[in-house]
């Protein structure tokens, strides 16, 4: 992808529950693997902190395209925000509360095994805005740690709200990525 630059953010470190409570980068606390709903008050903290996070990043991304002379609205448009596991869970919440629209939507978003926090009460967090951007989501069908009915789940819920999006599932894939996952990702940021 000639002209493309990648930004790979870390969470924080931070004390998680689901291990413990040993520090290590997270983007926000997680209770338990067997369960994503358990501790979701929890999380709010986190994943307030790491969504503000984010929002910095793209809006010093588009700042720099700016300063290169491109119109900042085509500049929001040439940004995809995309995460693994919790960075899954992270992107798709930032996009449904409507945080990554600041002056405007961005180009896309890719999430890769994760699964949607709060989806039984997504009307917390769902935000009227309505960014309309584009989304690929990706899961392992084998994910034994972000289990794939989570990722069905989160792609049901993402369509029962009227969200237009790619959904790519992999047979043998576990909690992890593929060659195959990486290409469709690749075509994706070239559309």
């Amino acid at each position: 992808l000639p002209n493309t630059k990648f930004v790979f953010p870390t969470g924080a470190p931070k004390k998680t529950t689901v291990f413990g409570g040993s520090e290590t980068n997270s983007w926000f606390d997680i209770h338990t693997f067997a369960d994503r709903t358990v501790g979701e008050d929890d999380q709010i903290p986190g994943l307030s902190e790491s969504i503000a996070y984010l929002r910095s990043l793209v809006e010093e991304e588009v700042d720099i395209l700016v300063q290169g002379g491109v119109e900042r609205g085509e500049a929001r448009k040439r940004i995809v925000v995309a995460g693994f596991s919790s960075g899954a869970a992270l992107t798709v919440l930032g996009m449904l509360s409507g945080e990554w629209e600041i002056g405007g939507a961005i180009g896309g978003y890719v999430g890769m095994s994760g699964w949607l926090p709060f989806r039984l009460n997504i009307e917390r967090v769902l935000d009227a805005a309505e960014d309309r951007s584009k989304i690929l989501l990706c899961h392992g069908e084998m994910d034994v740690k972000m289990r794939y009915e989570w990722g069905v789940q989160m792609r049901d819920t993402l369509e029962q709200i009227g969200f237009d999006f790619h959904f790519k599932s992999y047979p043998e894939l576990d909690h992890w990525v593929c060659g195959e996952e990486m290409v469709d990702v690749v075509e994706f940021l070239k559309q």
